[in-house]
């Protein structure tokens, strides 16, 4: 059995390869880490700053942002408060806005004006669009997500069940070429999340274990049950995926033009970047000019 060093040691060498390989970092690079407080957003944000302070690999400036939904349930709380503890523990600068902040509205006020979706496709539509602003005015240039191998292979399959594959080369790299949009990198997309949690415990790194009441809702979380089922059955379904899906990613992205050749509309109703005329917030909340370019930070 592997010494805690010799695991921790290997974690970092593979995280690295996948950073190498998909070019997702370069020295001096001002990363922004959407920081929820859960295991592996808090490792996440420990191993960027372990290369960069500690182990001197890769210079870079840190800074971390919450993006609070307004649920007021026990977990959600409670990973919220870790989130603060430990940006202050590691001295990483910390900003948290919420949803109410940014678009005048909690989430549970968005989801009973239109119950027809899940609490969970509200949740992760406006995060994303928030995370992207609140980098935009940090003035990052990368935007990093604690997705493990196992949301990566959620994704997968998410993308081949709705039938839009060529979503997948987004995961890995920015298809179209803006300063409106930072690029999003999952430095942990190839390591587990059980593997995640056994190097945030040899780094005595706190981190709340538990899932969103809410998310058993989803179709993500049936995809979630299959899969640990399979992984459970069946060793290493997960990386035969992971390889599936890159071998994938290269195919389609042959086929692709140029970045700097495809161009994104603006949406009608607030201005926001789109691949169509209404953009996936104002098709999900109406047209209701929603603000989220932010005035401030809190």
């Amino acid at each position: 059995m592997a010494s805690k060093s010799s695991f921790s040691f290997n974690f970092e060498r593979k995280v690295l390869r996948t950073i190498r390989n998909f070019s997702m970092l370069k020295p001096h690079d001002t990363v922004a880490v959407g920081l929820s407080g859960g295991t592996d957003s808090v490792a996440l944000l420990y191993f960027l700053h372990r290369i960069s302070k500690i182990k001197h690999k890769i210079p870079l400036n840190l800074v971390a942002i919450t993006v609070d939904n307004n649920l007021r349930d026990k977990y959600t709380k409670s990973i919220f408060k870790n989130a603060f503890n430990i940006a202050k523990e590691l001295n990483i600068p910390y900003y948290k806005i919420s949803f109410k902040q940014a678009i005048g509205k909690t989430l549970l006020q968005i989801w009973k004006e239109k119950p027809m979706r899940s609490l969970c496709t509200y949740c992760g539509t406006l995060r994303r669009r928030i995370l992207n602003s609140m980098a935009l005015k940090l003035h990052a240039n990368k935007l990093a997500i604690g997705h493990n191998l196992n949301d990566t292979c959620e994704m997968y399959l998410l993308n081949i069940v709705r039938n839009e594959p060529e979503r997948l080369i987004r995961y890995v790299k920015p298809i179209v070429d803006t300063s409106r949009l930072v690029p999003r990198i999952r430095p942990f997309m190839a390591v587990s999340k059980l593997d995640i949690q056994k190097y945030a415990d040899i780094h005595n790194l706190h981190y709340i274990v538990g899932k969103c009441p809410h998310a058993s809702k989803s179709f993500r979380y049936a995809l979630r049950t299959s899969l640990n089922k399979w992984e459970n059955e069946f060793p290493g379904t997960m990386n035969k995926m992971y390889k599936s899906m890159l071998k994938l990613i290269d195919m389609y992205s042959s086929k692709l033009p140029d970045k700097s050749s495809i161009k994104l509309k603006q949406c009608k109703y607030c201005g926001e970047l789109s691949s169509s005329n209404v953009c996936t917030i104002c098709r999900l909340l109406g047209p209701t000019n929603v603000n989220v370019i932010l005035n401030k930070l809190n």
